[in-house]
């Protein structure tokens, strides 16, 4: 929301888009590390310690993997937005990079709060949250405007670039 605010109406399309797939894929890696909330806790609560935290780094190892797939996946699909969407919702690479950074910062997240729920560090975990949040929400906004505006600005003229607008520059 901070970003719609800031963000005129034809940038809203592709931060939209990108928002749903950021959203997909946090709730994605969120149900992978949920299917051991059973047995992360109950180790946990029995005191082994050891045995959870090996659970919950291996949770985050298949979400990292499967982050990093799919966001390759996603990378490639770009080069057929032309056939697959509007204009108006192309995102570009540095759009996509960005969106998969937050993920993988989310991914780790995820297993900080698995380790600091189990381990009964809630009061650190909740600051560190409200801080994270806030962060991501300023700098997303910024990012998100910056590379959607530079995205829509395409590559620099051949005037910019010291050649003339009729083709490339002349050698002699």
């Amino acid at each position: 929301w901070l970003g719609t605010a800031s963000m005129t109406p034809e940038d809203l399309a592709p931060y939209t888009l990108l928002t749903y797939v950021y959203a997909g894929s946090v709730l994605l890696a969120t149900i992978v590390f949920e299917t051991s909330r059973i047995e992360v806790l109950r180790d946990f609560a029995a005191g082994r310690i050891d045995a959870a935290m090996r659970q919950v780094d291996r949770q985050f190892r298949i979400v990292l993997v499967m982050m990093i797939a799919l966001f390759t996946v996603l990378h490639g699909v770009i080069a057929l937005q032309d056939y697959l969407l509007p204009a108006e919702y192309h995102i570009g690479h540095g759009q996509l990079l960005l969106a998969s950074g937050y993920v993988l910062a989310q991914c780790v997240f995820l297993r900080s709060f698995w380790a600091a729920t189990g381990l009964k560090k809630t009061r650190a975990m909740a600051l560190n949250i409200a801080a994270g949040a806030v962060t991501i929400a300023i700098i997303g906004t910024w990012s998100a405007r910056h590379l959607i505006s530079r995205a829509k600005a395409g590559p620099p003229s051949a005037s910019a670039m010291g050649g003339d607008d009729d083709g490339p520059a002349a050698t002699t």
